[in-house]
């Protein structure tokens, strides 16, 4: 019985994780040499943005880079103000910091052609070692083609993030992706459905361990009779 009580919880929990995992998503990665950027482009469905990330960056360089690049992607009448850094100094901070710049993505979707050699000249006043760029999609599938280095060619469905093109300074590396933004869709019940998957699951292994329990206790107060004599 107690073999039976190990199995059957092992089988809840990997139940349990497997659900988990179908609701996880992957998150753009900040990596060295620093000073590092790490560009996002998020599509959702009130339109998206382009976040800026660096480390040991001036603030004020990374709004203005965040502000230039966001214009030659998606034109400067399509981008709002980007969002002002924690540490508006001018000064190099050791810490992260980030800026938003909020842009107008049409709900039936569109298509960006991006240039590393341009993705690193909006990003030279912030003097980066390496450079990364990301699209996240919510709501939306991104068709992503690329040739740069450290990328493939796919789909960015609803929730997930893809890395576009990556660079280390004077590496000489040009590359070139496109990007087709799709549609607004209808959000994903994905995430409902897991919580609930994971919360049936823990119930009834709740249940069946009661039920075994107390089967066992039967079993153990059950009087034994000796065997008749013939």
């Amino acid at each position: 019985m107690r073999t039976a009580t190990r199995r059957l919880l092992l089988v809840v929990v990997a139940g349990a994780l497997a659900a988990c995992a179908a609701s996880e998503s992957s998150s753009p990665d900040l990596t060295g040499p620093y000073p590092s950027v790490t560009a996002v482009i998020r599509a959702d469905a009130d339109g998206g943005r382009l976040d800026l990330v660096g480390a040991q960056v001036s603030a004020v360089d990374l709004r203005i880079a965040a502000t230039q690049m966001a214009s030659d992607l998606f034109g400067a009448e399509n981008i709002g103000e980007a969002t002002p850094t924690s540490a508006d100094t001018g000064a190099i901070p050791e810490t992260l910091l980030s800026t938003s710049v909020p842009v107008t993505i049409p709900t039936g979707g569109a298509q960006l052609a991006i240039n590393g050699t341009t993705v690193d000249e909006d990003l030279r006043v912030l003097k980066p070692r390496s450079t990364s760029l990301w699209a996240c999609s919510d709501r939306r599938t991104i068709q992503v083609a690329t040739q740069a280095p450290g990328a493939v060619s796919t789909d960015v469905v609803s929730g997930i993030c893809q890395v576009v093109g990556t660079s280390i300074a004077k590496d000489g590396v040009d590359w070139t992706a496109t990007l087709a933004i799709g549609p607004v869709t209808e959000a994903s019940s994905l995430p409902v459905l897991a919580g609930s998957t994971i919360l049936l699951l823990i119930i009834a292994g709740l249940v069946a361990l009661v039920w075994i329990r107390r089967a066992r206790r039967r079993a153990d107060g059950r009087p034994s009779y000796p065997a008749p004599v013939h």
